[in-house]
């Protein structure tokens, strides 16, 4: 998963499926899962990766 990339407009369905999670101000797993439901279909169809990129996303924007 690590060496997942994205291209820059994936990376930007990924951000704004983010951006709208946190301004409806979700809990972090409710944010994951938006996210990873936005993201199925337009960056991945595996819902594993799904999962993954929304968290991978999440704790770039906020290190625990």
């Amino acid at each position: 998963m690590t060496d997942f990339t994205l291209t820059p407009a994936e990376d930007g369905i990924l951000a704004a499926a983010m951006d709208e999670a946190l301004r409806l101000r979700m809990s972090d797993d409710r944010t994951i899962e938006h996210v990873a439901t936005a993201i199925l279909g337009e960056i991945t169809t595996d819902r594993a990766t799904a999962w993954r990129l929304a968290s991978r996303e999440l704790d770039r924007r906020f290190p625990r």
